[in-house]
């Protein structure tokens, strides 16, 4: 295997390459340090820097990249938007042409989508109506990959994640806990928002790395880019996650009190609900229950609190 993991020191970077063979032929690159070790060659990079990327893929060449590397808060203030853009977007030209992979796998986002209406799943078809710069970013690198792919004779797929949770996520999960840890006893309640009413695919990320695996092994054709969902196929709200963080801190002798009156943030989808038989038909994965999706939650608060 011949593959180039960008933003390999961020929370999927870490467990996909956790993940893959130590003997097998991988490259990480990232502006940041690895935080663990996991017997693969990981060098400092920006994807922006097209020398600095040809430089360190010249021993890999004409292989996988797998391009994790972005700027991915949903929310972010107008000052941080032209940073964004230049990660996001033209991160992905810099991958494209300074590496010259035979196969790109991006990861996307579901909130390529905005809101899903209610009682539907947003297909790979559907068109995407991002409510946010970051989506919009998201949306732009894909569309990239398209051109690259067309006129390149390469092979591209674009993966649109749900909300990722598991060891060492971002988010929902480590903003209660860390809530918990500065009042154990409950007495002042975290504030979320929409009313515990707003719908994620909350996805393990085991099977977000399965699935960037096997899309890094197959799907696409020569020429073109395959969008595919990566999800359970389950919306649950931020009410379901925040009660499973509850009950996991209440394990652990931690109490925490939730109130949901804070109003959801512009740009900020109320309802993310991804159609993903495509996927499992493809790639022949198989889809998360709900008690994988609460044993992740428990592994993400069991690591917050480890300091992990």
């Amino acid at each position: 295997m011949r593959m180039l993991v960008t933003g390999s020191s961020g929370f999927v970077g870490q467990h996909l390459l956790r993940r893959l063979d130590p003997s097998a032929r991988v490259l990480g690159v990232d502006l940041v340090p690895a935080p663990s070790s996991h017997g693969h060659r990981c060098e400092l990079g920006d994807v922006r820097d097209r020398r600095r990327i040809a430089e360190l893929t010249g021993a890999l060449p004409a292989g996988t990249v797998v391009h994790l590397a972005a700027v991915a808060e949903v929310v972010i203030p107008f000052a941080g938007h032209a940073e964004l853009m230049s990660i996001n977007f033209d991160g992905t030209l810099g991958v494209l042409e300074a590496a010259e992979p035979r196969h790109l796998v991006l990861a996307s986002t579901s909130s390529a989508y905005g809101d899903a209406p209610p009682g539907t799943s947003s297909e790979p078809q559907t068109v995407p109506a991002p409510l946010g710069i970051y989506a919009a970013s998201k949306v732009a690198a894909e569309m990239a990959c398209r051109a690259w792919a067309r006129e390149r004779g390469g092979r591209a797929v674009a993966l649109r994640l749900g909300n990722v949770i598991g060891a060492g996520c971002r988010g929902l999960i480590p903003f209660l806990v860390r809530h918990a840890r500065r009042h154990p006893d409950g007495a002042v309640p975290a504030v979320l928002r929409g009313g515990g009413a707003l719908l994620r695919d909350y996805v393990p990320v085991e099977h977000v790395v399965d699935v960037v695996l096997a899309a890094a092994d197959r799907c696409a054709g020569a020429g073109e880019l395959t969008v595919l969902n990566v999800g359970t196929g389950v919306a649950r709200s931020n009410r379901f996650v925040a009660e499973a963080v509850v009950a996991a801190l209440a394990e652990r002798g931690l109490r925490l009190a939730v109130e949901f009156t804070a109003p959801p943030e512009p740009g900020e989808a109320t309802r993310t609900a991804m159609d993903v038989s495509a996927t499992r038909r493809l790639l022949g994965v198989t889809l998360p229950d709900e008690a994988a999706v609460l044993a992740s939650i428990d592994s993400a608060v069991a690591a917050e609190l480890a300091g992990q």
